[in-house]
């Protein structure tokens, strides 16, 4: 009787088991009812086992559809809902992994000796960090053996630290615009490294994708050779991207690491000898590439894996794994052009720049000052995440985790930047959900936050503030016409009042171009221009006195100039608010553009004096704006191609941009 009684017991604490953990099914043919459907379901899995097994990157989002279609057949069996989960872990959507992984535990929670780990990684990828952080420290104190904790801690307590920062950064998230490039250039393979000279022109950029001629499949990874492609943009998009040169692309590994001197010099890694080295291919003016030739004072026995010039060809940047100099893994090594025109000898950056984890994918701002690379290490949020340093007083300061939404805790890294720090934008390549393999290639743009720079005295006034217009968020700081474009903007002077006082300021435009005007605040509530609107501009200057005089003199020969932009706003703004944003005594400049009121302060030739007065005029928001012969153009179009890239309009005609 008592053998009874503890058998019924043991039976029910079973049967309890069952019932807490969930009710495990495998997958034989005596648990369906269904031949027909477990016949097809048993097809998916083999086939989704197969991919699996090669453990590549681009495969695994493949095998997900055959898994998901066998666990729709049967949801409930662990192994199955564990390799899913791994799928979804090594994609581009690793967030997805978590309920696969828990539905695998509630099933059988030792389905795999690493199932909490996978459970921690799943929440860290979906910014649950508190969940992760208690997962990781569970795993770590609780399932490591004894005898590999000293080799596996310091991992686990990386990523804790990880979580640690993510919470920071989140909490703070910078104000930027990321898009995908889309799919004409982006695979389901890796699409990396984005290198161009003007934005939305041309990319040169690496990819693993399987239609590269000449290229195979390492027989040992089942992964394709990397090789350099290019792919330009019209009015339709990016094109499909094709092979950059012959002459260029060899059997083995090809990336492209950066472009320099004005774009005519591509610097490449090809993986042939010493673990990969650093070459040199130069643009003719046919548009040909030359065949690559070895930097040899770059390479060494170790895997330098990239580099870049600055635009004056002084310094260079490599990354190398030189276990005789490196403070761990790859770091970054500063080169200096000396008078015999050869490099020195690479120095290590030191602990400034380089962690004891990885750095990879430099790149230096346009005059040197600024340099922007990706690390493992400083407060990396996972994976790499991408930081910029400035140098100042001698030496590199501490570098700026560039921040959420632009790092994620997966990998974000090859980050190319056009614009001051805080105002960059540019292309890097990031691991994304909304990508279409595991490594894209982005376009991001960094919104500054505007301050509230309306004075007590102001607000006590209760100055109409209405209409006033963010500078950023109003108005498009691109919206307007480029070099050569026959719809200019020409300028007229006008002894009208401006924008200091509470009168509109007098309109001299066309009668047809008056409609336009009279509709903008009607039809063009997104801050775009209408199509049929003339674009002519008017301009009056209010001295500090407060009499008026002509303004914008521009030159008649071909010329640049400088002003910098304090307010912008669709109706005249009245004195005390202008006052309110721009609060000092230089000479203000109200101009009718394309439906607004500008205005602005300040005349210069260099752009170096403009950015002075921007940074000191007493308005955050405030920015350089500048016209070429009486055109107002994007600063980009002067500041990046003409003065930083003198053999821009060859480049042009070699690219067709």
């Amino acid at each position: 009787m008592l053998k009874r009684k503890l058998f019924m017991i043991i039976v029910l604490l079973l049967c309890l088991v069952a019932l807490l953990q969930g009710q495990n099914v495998d997958f034989a043919a005596k648990n369906f009812s269904d031949k027909e459907g477990f016949s097809e379901a048993m097809k998916n899995l083999k086939k989704g086992d197969e991919l699996f097994g090669l453990k590549k990157g681009w495969l695994y989002s493949d095998a997900i559809d055959y898994y998901l279609k066998a666990n729709q057949f049967n949801p409930n069996n662990a192994v199955l809902n564990f390799k899913i989960g791994v799928c979804y872990l090594n994609s581009n959507n690793k967030g997805k992994s978590i309920e696969y992984f828990l539905k695998a535990k509630e099933l059988n929670p030792k389905v795999d000796p690493k199932l909490n780990y996978a459970i921690a990684q799943a929440y860290h990828y979906n910014l649950k960090f508190d969940e992760a952080i208690s997962a990781y420290t569970e795993y770590l104190e609780k399932e490591i053996p004894a005898s590999d904790k000293a080799t596996l801690s310091p991992a686990i307590q990386k990523k804790i630290t990880e979580c640690k920062n993510g919470k920071i950064l989140v909490e703070k998230p910078v104000d930027v615009t990321i898009t995908n490039l889309g799919n004409n250039l982006n695979s389901k393979y890796n699409d990396y490294a984005p290198l161009t000279v003007k934005l939305d022109s041309f990319i040169i950029f690496t990819s693993r994708r399987e239609e590269a001629k000449g290229k195979v499949m390492d027989a040992d990874t089942k992964d394709f050779f990397e090789d350099i492609f290019i792919t330009k943009k019209d009015g339709n998009g990016w094109n499909n991207p094709v092979q950059l040169s012959t002459n260029i692309s060899g059997s083995a590994h090809d990336a492209a690491t950066s472009l320099t001197y004005s774009g005519f010099t591509l610097l490449l890694y090809k993986g042939l000898s010493g673990g990969g080295d650093i070459y040199e291919s130069n643009l003719d003016e046919s548009g040909n590439w030359s065949v690559p030739k070895p930097l040899s004072e770059m390479n060494t026995q170790w895997h330098e894996s990239s580099a870049y010039i600055t635009n004056d060809g002084q310094t260079a940047f490599v990354v190398s794994n030189n276990s005789e100099k490196s403070l761990g893994g790859h770091d970054i090594f500063i080169m200096k052009m000396t008078e015999t025109g050869k490099w020195s000898s690479p120095v290590n950056l030191g602990l400034d720049i380089n962690t004891p984890y990885d750095e990879e994918g430099v790149f230096a701002s346009a005059d040197g000052s600024v340099l922007y690379f990706s690390s493992k290490g400083h407060n990396s949020m996972g994976g790499y995440d991408v930081f910029r340093s400035r140098f100042e007083n001698g030496e590199w300061q501490k570098p700026e985790n560039l921040g959420y939404p632009i790092n994620t805790p997966d990998d974000d890294l090859y980050l190319i930047a056009f614009g001051e720090p805080g105002k960059e934008e540019g292309y890097y390549t990031s691991v994304r959900e909304d990508g279409y393999g595991l490594n894209d290639i982005y376009y991001y743009r960094f919104t500054p936050v505007i301050a509230d720079t309306r004075s007590a005295a102001a607000d006590s006034a209760k100055t109409d503030t209405t209409f006033a217009v963010d500078l950023y968020k109003g108005e498009p700081s691109d919206a307007f016409v480029n070099i050569g474009d026959t719809t200019a903007n020409t300028l007229a002077s006008n002894n009208s009042d401006n924008g200091n006082s509470d009168k509109t300021t007098t309109d001299v435009k066309t009668e047809t171009d008056k409609s336009t005007v009279n509709n903008a605040d009607q039809t063009n509530t997104d801050n775009t221009v209408a199509d049929n609107s003339v674009n002519t501009t008017t301009s009056t200057t209010t001295t500090s006195s407060g009499t008026e005089k002509s303004a914008l003199q521009i030159p008649a020969q071909t010329g640049v100039v400088f002003h910098v932009q304090v307010g912008a706003s669709h109706k005249p703004m009245p004195r005390g608010e202008l006052k309110a944003r721009y609060p000092g005594v230089m000479d203000v400049t109200t101009i009718q553009h394309e439906g607004w009121y500008k205005y602005l302060i300040g005349r210069y030739e260099k752009y170096s004096d403009a950015k002075t007065l921007q940074r000191t005029c007493g308005t955050p928001d405030a920015w350089v704006v500048v016209y070429k012969n009486g055109t107002r153009v994007h600063i980009r179009e002067v500041t990046d191609m003409l003065t930083y890239y003198p053999n821009t309009a060859m480049l042009i005609a070699i690219f067709k941009i």
